[in-house]
């Protein structure tokens, strides 16, 4: 398998967050220590204080966006990694969907969802069942949305990018699934309108025989989702 992705970005991405959380906390603690070494600078300190608590939740919340292992990117190549190399999955293109899988059957588009707990999908309605610590860091988390809109938005934006590419080509296999990667995740999952998975047997879901896309249909969907990255951005997992 093939995954693509801008990794020194990401990689650049990753720094920043850091730098920003140990920075902030760093800011934090100049602002309580400060009085105690220089009082005239009281007033000083608390801006030190308020600076570095507003700068510290910004790391955070980044760091669980784009630093708190298993990151999604990796979680997806390693469930992926012994499809053969016509399969290629695009991590983090620009378009709405943030993981993108090229088969020779059509696409599939990933929902990657980091968190544990409880989710269940019931009289079509999706509920998050938070515990207490993602109570806790609920504020600093990006928030459960309803993957069945989210599909909708992201196979209407996808297909619209890939219209120019399609030729003489009307019709595009195309389908959207939604992926929990915490290995304490549970799931209560009745009737989906769209695939639904852990990522325990998630690859047993990727489409692997049927009816094969034309390969000139094949080589310009590549073609348009290669085009969203620099050069030499593959890597063979």
């Amino acid at each position: 398998m093939i995954s693509i992705a801008d990794r020194p970005k990401l990689k650049s991405i990753a720094t920043f967050t850091n730098v920003t959380a140990v920075g902030g906390f760093i800011t934090l603690l100049g602002g309580v220590i400060l009085p105690y070494f220089k009082p005239e600078f009281a007033s000083v300190a608390y801006g030190f204080m308020l600076g570095g608590l507003i700068i510290s939740i910004i790391g955070i919340y980044f760091t669980n966006r784009w630093v708190r292992p298993p990151r999604p990117e990796t979680s997806l190549d390693e469930a992926l990694r012994k499809f053969p190399d016509s399969y290629r999955l695009y991590h983090y293109s620009g378009l709405p969907c943030k993981h993108i899988l090229l088969t020779p059957y059509g696409l599939v588009l990933f929902q990657a969802i980091n968190w544990d707990g409880v989710f269940s999908y019931k009289n079509k309605r999706w509920k998050e069942h938070m515990n207490f610590g993602r109570v806790i860091r609920y504020p600093l988390e990006q928030h459960f949305d309803d993957p069945n809109k989210n599909a909708s938005l992201m196979e209407q934006t996808v297909r619209e990018y890939l219209k120019g590419y399609m030729g003489e080509y009307e019709t595009l296999p195309l389908q959207s699934m939604v992926v929990f990667l915490h290995p304490r995740v549970k799931l209560e999952v009745e009737n989906p309108s769209i695939l639904v998975s852990a990522l325990d047997g998630f690859k047993k879901k990727i489409p692997a025989k049927g009816e094969r896309m034309p390969e000139a249909l094949y080589e310009s969907i590549q073609k348009a989702l290669d085009e969203c990255y620099p050069p030499a951005r593959e890597q063979k997992v």
